[in-house]
């Protein structure tokens, strides 16, 4: 499965900026773009990325705003660590690593499976 999540990374599918007409030459150039890419595959958040890049914040997310291609691009990079982690916890599950399958069910099923009791009126763990 990491290798099909590897495989679906286009890499030589570039992004190439939407002509805005007159103006200002955009920031957001395919070396741009690669390096919030690979700082998002990392796990970066968008302002750790954004320094990465050389990227304002604002600048970013005005492009988000402006370009569907790149908003969608920069969703799935951002999504990419947690589905390689969630798979990774999966696997070892499925390889028979019981403390894989109690950590995961103290997550997913907190009320049967914490070690934890929750305090009903205030809604926390004691």
């Amino acid at each position: 499965m990491l290798a099909e999540i590897e495989q679906r990374i286009v890499l030589n599918k570039e992004y190439v900026p939407t002509a805005r007409g007159t103006g200002r030459p955009t920031v957001f150039t395919q070396t741009t773009v690669h390096k919030l890419e690979q700082a998002f595959i990392i796990g970066c958040s968008v302002e750790e990325a954004c320094i990465v890049s050389g990227v304002s914040r604002s600048a970013y997310y005005k492009q988000l705003e402006r370009d569907p291609d790149f908003t969608d691009r920069m969703a799935y990079f951002q999504a990419l660590p947690v589905l390689v982690a969630r798979y990774t916890v999966m696997k070892s599950i499925h390889e028979g690593n019981v403390k894989s399958a109690m950590w995961f069910l103290e997550r997913k099923r907190r009320a049967e499976f914490s070690k934890y009791s929750t305090c009903q009126r205030c809604n926390r763990y004691q």
